[in-house]
């Protein structure tokens, strides 16, 4: 969980052995070899470095568009319903029981 109060510190060292020893051998002695009779220079000691590391926490808004869809089902039941109606037909029939000749 990111805390705002956190601090975090990453010391890094790194020592180059050859540029220590040169440092070294390069520093005139005072008071001859061996004495320690009197006071040298100050050796120089290769610098450290100091990395921090921190953390900004930055707010980003994004907008999240929604969009609402409505859809309206429009269903139509067909009933039937039944409308009755009457027609007449006439039909006639001739009925022939003979004709004028059969009566001689």
């Amino acid at each position: 969980m990111y805390n705002e109060n956190t601090n975090v510190n990453n010391v890094n060292i790194d020592i180059d052995n050859d540029a220590t020893a040169m440092a070294a051998a390069s520093a005139p002695q005072m008071g001859g070899a061996g004495m320690g009779t009197g006071m040298g220079c100050p050796v120089v000691e290769p610098p450290m470095e100091r990395v921090v590391h921190r953390c900004m926490m930055h707010e980003v808004p994004h907008v999240c568009p929604i969009n609402t869809r409505i859809v309206n089902h429009h269903i139509f039941r067909h009933t039937y319903q039944p409308r009755y109606s009457c027609c007449e037909e006439n039909i006639t029939q001739n009925i022939q029981c003979g004709s004028c000749c059969n009566f001689m």
